[in-house]
């Protein structure tokens, strides 16, 4: 998968250094899901060159190492350091490691990975405390931030930086076990679509919940 990088991303990568261990931990050897709609291309061409697609049921929890399509309503998962949950819409896929959950309205070419190009959220759990996250940001060389604004998502307080554009955020959310970065990314070609799962995302972010 290569996600647009913008100069968020970029600064939450600086803030994280996860992604050469996330990769690491996927295998190309999982099993990929069925695609939510045959009227859609992208699921149309998914189960063409992957036939399996078809026989995988929706679920209303995320599964280690496989990326699956998910029941519209809520769904869970584990991989936080806490369980959390989060509302979803219909046709969307989620993918979770330990520490790393992926979630989107697209799948790639075959339903291997969560396509965070044509839009979606990223959110990795770290250890250190939402201040040291926070300062480590604020102070990257060459990070334009145009706007800090308090948030509270699911009984906890953080911070959401906002960029050059309306759509480059990172959310910094406090949790007891340390600080949550949930990025949202937005997709690289405008379609017509895009509006709608633009509130999608930013819906699904604000669902989130946690039981400690």
């Amino acid at each position: 998968m290569r996600p647009r990088i913008t100069w968020l991303i970029a600064a939450a990568l600086v803030i994280v250094g996860l992604a050469a261990g996330v990769d690491a931990l996927r295998s190309n050897d999982t099993p990929p899901p069925a695609e939510a709609s045959a009227t859609q291309a992208s699921t149309t061409h998914a189960a063409t060159t992957n036939p399996e697609l078809a026989a995988t049921p929706p679920s209303a929890q995320l599964v280690t190492g496989q990326v699956v399509k998910l029941l519209p309503g809520r769904v869970s998962t584990d991989a936080l350091g806490m369980e959390a949950s989060f509302e979803v819409f219909p046709h969307w896929y989620g993918y979770q490691v330990p520490g790393l959950v992926r979630l989107g309205p697209h799948t790639t070419p075959g339903g291997l990975e969560v396509s965070l190009d044509r839009g979606g959220i990223e959110v990795n759990a770290l250890d250190s405390p939402l201040a040291r996250a926070a300062r480590r940001l604020e102070t990257a060389a060459g990070i334009r931030i145009h706007n800090v604004s308090p948030v509270r998502l699911g009984g906890y307080s953080g911070r959401r930086y906002s960029g050059p554009s309306e759509h480059d955020d990172v959310i910094l959310l406090g949790v007891p076990h340390g600080t949550l970065v949930i990025r949202k990314f937005d997709a690289i070609i405008r379609r017509f679509e895009d509006d709608q799962e633009r509130r999608e995302i930013e819906r699904v972010i604000q669902s989130l919940t946690f039981r400690p």
